[in-house]
C-alpha cells in the first residue's frame, strides 16, 4: 500500500533528517547509505538488526516504510497522525508505540512525539519536531546488558527506559519549583500575585506531562501480562521491563506529590489573602465602632438644637411683632429678643 500523496517520490533516497543502522553480533554496528538496502540487508544478513530513524517524517519517509518493512496500513496511517494518545499494539509479527518524551529547559516543559515501529529484526523511530535527542539512547544502547541479543524487544526497553529516566529530574524539579513557590507566598506579599501566576502555569505543566507519564503504564501492562509475546521469547526480558514500570510509578508518585503540594500553595495563597482581608475589616470596624457613637450624637443634637433655635426665632419674631401691633414699647422685647426686635425696629 502507497500512502495518498506519495506520487513522484523516490524511495530510499537519503536525507540528511533520515538515519539507517545496522547492528551485528559483537555489538558491531555500521551506517547504511541508504535506506532502500534495508530488505536487502534483511535477506541475506540472518544476524543482522536494522534501525531507521527518521525527525519530521513527510509522505516521502513512510511511502519507504510501508514498501521495506511491509506495516500495517493502520499503523501508517496512525505514524502519519502525529498527536496520538501513547499507546501499544500488535499487528502480526510487528508492534507500534507511541510515546512522548519530555525536557524542562528554564522552567518550561516540551514533550515529543515518538512513534516506533518494532518487529523482531528491525526497528523504525519517527521523531516528530521538536525532535527528542537520542545521544543518551545510542550510548546505552551501544553498552546493552547484552551485545549478543539485539532484537526488538531488547531495543525497544532501551528506548523506553532512557526516556522514562529523563522524567525523573523534571518531577524532582516540579517539586523543588513548588517549594518555592510556597517560600515566595510565605515571605514576600509584593510577589503574590506573580507567585499565583506561577502556580497556575505550574499546574498546566504538570498536567501536560502526566498525560505523557500515566499511559506509559497501558504500554508496559500489556508486556508484562504476556499480551504482547516478546520477539525473542525469553522470559528473563520480563524484569527490564517490570523496571521501567517501576520507574513510571515512581514518577507517577512525584506528580501526584507535586500536584497536591501546588494545590496546597493555592490554598495558602486563598487563605493569607483572606486573613488579610480580615485584618483590614477588623481595624475598619474598630474605626466605625469608635467614630458611630460621636457621629449619631452629634447628628441628634444637631438637629435638635437646629431646632429649637429655628422655633425661638420665630417666637421671638411673632412677640414682637404683636407688641409693635399693640403700640407697646419695645424696651423689655428688645431685652428678651434683641436681634428681633433691631430687626423690626427699623
Amino acid at each position: 500500500m502507497i500512502v495518498p500523496g506519495t506520487k513522484d517520490v523516490v524511495p530510499g533516497e537519503h536525507r540528511e533528517h533520515t538515519t539507517v543502522t545496522v547492528f551485528c553480533g559483537g555489538g558491531v554496528s555500521r551506517p547504511l547509505a541508504s535506506a532502500a538496502d534495508i530488505s536487502d540487508v534483511l535477506a541475506h544478513e540472518p544476524d543482522a538488526f536494522v534501525w531507521l530513524d527518521v525527525v519530521g517524517a513527510d509522505a516521502q519517509d513512510f511511502a519507504l516504510i510501508q514498501e521495506e518493512f511491509g506495516m500495517h496500513p493502520l499503523a501508517i496511517e496512525d505514524a502519519i497522525n502525529s498527536h496520538q494518545r501513547p499507546k501499544i499494539e500488535a499487528y502480526g509479527e510487528t508492534w507500534f508505540a507511541v510515546v512522548y518524551a519530555a525536557t524542562r529547559h528554564d522552567e518550561e516543559l516540551a514533550l515529543h512525539e515518538v512513534a516506533i515501529f518494532i518487529g523482531r529484526r528491525l526497528a523504525v523511530t519517527i521523531r516528530s519536531e521538536p525532535a527528542y535527542s537520542i545521544v543518551e539512547f545510542r550510548r546505552r544502547w551501544s553498552h546493552q546488558r547484552a551485545p549478543g541479543r539485539i532484537d526488538g524487544g531488547a531495543f525497544l526497553h532501551t528506548l523506553l527506559d532512557t526516556i522514562v529516566d529523563g522524567f525523573t529530574p523534571i518531577g524532582e524539579a516540579f517539586e523543588d519549583h513548588v517549594e518555592r513557590l510556597e517560600a515566595a507566598l510565605l515571605g514576600e506579599e509584593a510577589r503574590t500575585r506573580e507567585v499565583l501566576l506561577e502556580i497556575f502555569a505550574m499546574k498546566k505543566n504538570l498536567a501536560t506531562f502526566r498525560r505523557a507519564v500515566v499511559p506509559l503504564r497501558d504500554i508496559l501492562t500489556p508486556i508484562m501480562r504476556g499480551d504482547l509475546v516478546l520477539f525473542s521469547g525469553e522470559a528473563d526480558e520480563l524484569p527490564y521491563y517490570r523496571d521501567v514500570y517501576d520507574h513510571v510509578a515512581l514518577v507517577s508518585e512525584q506528580l501526584d506529590a507535586a500536584r497536591d503540594l501546588i494545590n496546597n500553595a493555592r490554598d495558602t495563597h486563598i487563605a493569607l489573602a483572606s486573613n488579610r482581608q480580615n485584618e483590614v475589616s477588623k481595624q475598619l470596624t474598630i474605626v466605625a465602632t469608635i467614630f458611630l457613637p460621636l457621629t449619631f450624637v452629634n447628628g441628634v443634637f444637631r438637629t435638635e438644637l437646629r431646632l429649637f433655635g429655628r422655633a425661638y426665632h420665630e417666637r421671638a419674631v411673632v412677640l414682637v411683632a404683636r407688641r409693635r401691633q399693640r403700640g407697646r414699647g419695645l424696651g423689655r422685647t428688645r431685652r428678651v429678643f434683641p436681634l428681633q426686635a433691631l430687626v423690626l425696629g427699623r
